[in-house]
């Protein structure tokens, strides 16, 4: 009965997923948890389909918009359910050619990178004062 066990241990830790947030992923699994897209379950929560009828722009944000993204973070789950909407991510960076953004149905990317020469990933204060910025100018190309 234990090697069953162990076997079991041992195929979860290759289960996709098991190594998020430190390895929280793989004790949620062998807890028994049922394994679901952050991004989706939190759009849900929000009740984002209902609410994205009533908008005329969607915005969305990452930390940094990459490969990564293309394969099902935040920006990627909201794209993917806002229909005919125009999209707009805010990111502290962007690794994707303005190419590749209609691979996510984005409108506009906007990255702190783009108001700043440096990092402001470890300034809390700048990072907020370069959103300022960034939330007037989205608002003024919406005008």
């Amino acid at each position: 009965m234990a090697e069953a066990g162990f076997a079991d241990a041992a195929a979860l830790a290759g289960h996709d997923g098991a190594g998020s947030a430190s390895g929280i992923g793989y004790a949620c699994l062998l807890l028994g948890a049922k394994q679901v897209s952050g991004a989706d379950y939190f759009l849900d929560l929000l009740g984002f389909n209902a609410r994205k009828d009533s908008c005329d722009v969607v915005i969305t944000g990452e930390g940094s918009i990459d490969k990564q993204t293309l394969s099902g973070k935040l920006p990627a789950a909201v794209a993917r359910r806002s229909g005919s909407l125009p999209i707009i991510a805010v990111a502290g960076r962007s690794l994707l050619s303005r190419e590749r953004w209609s691979e996510l149905a984005l409108t506009r990317v906007y990255t702190l990178a783009e108001y700043i020469d440096r990092d402001s990933s470890r300034e809390p204060e700048l990072s907020a004062a370069l959103l300022q910025r960034i939330g007037k100018d989205i608002g003024t190309s919406l005008l």
